[in-house]
């Protein structure tokens, strides 16, 4: 009789035993958790020994939904989807983009990267000098279009508005060139969209077809050629005419491509959000920076506004009522990375003032891009 209760309490927790193992074995086979079928731990330890496996999968999750990553789903892959993704620098297996050779004549056998982890990419004027220096201060090896030697194979991260878009030649503005590589990952940066369009239009060659930057975005966007623009348009109103026109066409691109967002609001306004910059150090394999290093990075990064001589001709542009233009006004106690002084904020009614069905278009896409979703009509 007592070996008989003995056996059975032993084939009891034997039992037990196997429970846990298949418990953690389910677990483990329907994505929630990593945890190994061989260990026999209590259950309890499991849960919380996933939690933070739980978040990083979250994170992953929410990446994957996007057409980044060598993306594979039907929406990701389609002939639509394809030949949009064939125009750009983004890499996708799927749509038979071919990675180039690893040495190349043109740059003297120099190993280059095929396949460079991450490009954060905007319209002009979005702040990614900001983010370029800021992931520099953070340890990431980042470079910048403006102001990159041709990089080597450790480059992490490209930061550029421009690199984006295909280009057979390299004819890429400014010294960086891609030798052919492509993207794994993409981040498309947003700024407030006024505030962007109005550091674009005063700011930029937007009133020149000639000069290379403009060429090149002709290139890849159908901007009305200067000679076609209406005849009313003129001076101040031009600037703002084609930089309606080049931020909507530019992120219709971007949105198209399905990629990631984050805003340079959630970095720089309180309280700050650094959710992307955890997301890029978790893609790149690296521990995340505590929020204390990020904001010693952050203060570090940012530099007073140096004051800038404009001639009477730029004068000129800063507004778009006054012959010679008011004095420039600046707040003294602005901080701001590669800023650029130029006129206050544009208004709407200015918008509609230039083009009143752009405007709308203008308006549209900040919706799209998660701006200005109170105001439902631009010209009212």
């Amino acid at each position: 009789m007592v070996v008989g209760l003995i056996l059975l309490a032993y084939l009891s927790i034997f039992a037990g035993s196997i429970r846990i193992i298949f418990a953690v074995k389910v677990k483990g086979t329907s994505g929630i958790s990593s945890v190994p079928s061989t260990f026999t731990i209590a259950t309890a330890y499991v849960h919380n020994n996933s939690d933070e496996q739980q978040q990083q999968q979250a994170r992953n999750r929410k990446l994957d939904s996007y057409c980044v990553n060598n993306a594979t789903r039907a929406e990701c892959c389609s002939p639509h989807q394809c030949e949009l993704v064939r125009q750009s620098t983004l890499y996708s297996p799927c749509c038979h983009n071919i990675l180039p050779a690893m040495h190349s004549a043109k740059t003297k056998n120099r190993k280059r990267p095929r396949l460079i982890p991450i490009l954060i990419t905007a319209t002009p004027r979005s702040g990614t000098v900001f983010v370029h220096h800021l992931l520099r201060r953070l340890g990431i090896y980042a470079i910048h279009d403006s102001r990159a030697p041709p990089y080597p194979s450790t480059t992490a991260v490209m930061v550029s508005w421009m690199h984006v878009m295909k280009e057979p030649n390299d004819q890429y503005y400014g010294p960086a060139k891609l030798y052919g590589a492509k993207f794994q990952y993409m981040w498309h940066q947003t700024r407030d969209p006024l505030k962007a369009l109005t550091s674009m239009a005063f700011t930029e060659h937007l009133d020149n077809d000639t000069n290379s930057e403009m060429a090149f975005v002709h290139r890849h966007v159908q901007l009305t050629r200067l000679h076609d623009v209406p005849k009313q348009i003129q001076d101040q109103q031009l600037l703002i005419y084609r930089g309606m026109e080049f931020y909507v066409q530019w992120n219709d691109v971007l949105l198209n491509l399905k990629l990631p967002r984050f805003s340079l609001e959630d970095l720089t306004d309180h309280p700050h959000d650094f959710t992307a910059i955890y997301d890029i150090f978790d893609v790149l394999h690296k521990d995340r920076p505590s929020v204390s290093e990020i904001q010693k990075a952050y203060n570090a990064t940012v530099v007073r506004t140096s004051t800038t001589t404009y001639t009477e001709r730029r004068r000129r542009r800063l507004q778009m009522h006054d012959a010679l233009g008011r004095p420039l006004r600046r707040d003294k106690n602005r901080d701001r990375t590669n800023a650029r002084i130029h006129r206050k904020t544009l208004e709407w009614n200015e918008l509609c003032f230039v083009d009143a069905p752009l405007a709308q278009h203008f308006l549209d896409v900040s919706h799209r891009l998660g701006y200005y979703k109170e105001k439902v009509e631009a010209c009212t």
